[in-house]
């Protein structure tokens, strides 16, 4: 088992100082997932402030493993989202 860390790039979050021990990396991708889906489901804005909403995942080492990146691209007949 490996600790992998989840941390929003910005700091928008509390970083995580505990971490998660996962089997392997593809766990952690999939939880990486999770962790982002949460986020997003408890605080839609997120995605709607004109900024991309990323997940670093990081090992023991502080070693940044992947990024997850969550955008969105207004369509013109999306109209104005303020």
């Amino acid at each position: 088992m490996a600790r992998y860390f989840f941390n929003t790039a910005d700091n928008r979050h509390d970083p995580d100082s505990e971490g998660t021990e996962l089997v392997d990396d593809a766990a952690a991708r999939k939880h990486a997932i999770v962790f982002e889906g949460q986020i997003m489901h408890g605080e839609p804005a997120v995605l709607w402030d004109g900024r991309d909403f990323v997940v670093d995942v990081t090992n023991d080492r502080g070693l940044m493993l992947f990024r997850l990146t969550a955008y969105v691209t207004n369509a013109p007949a999306g109209g104005d989202t303020k």
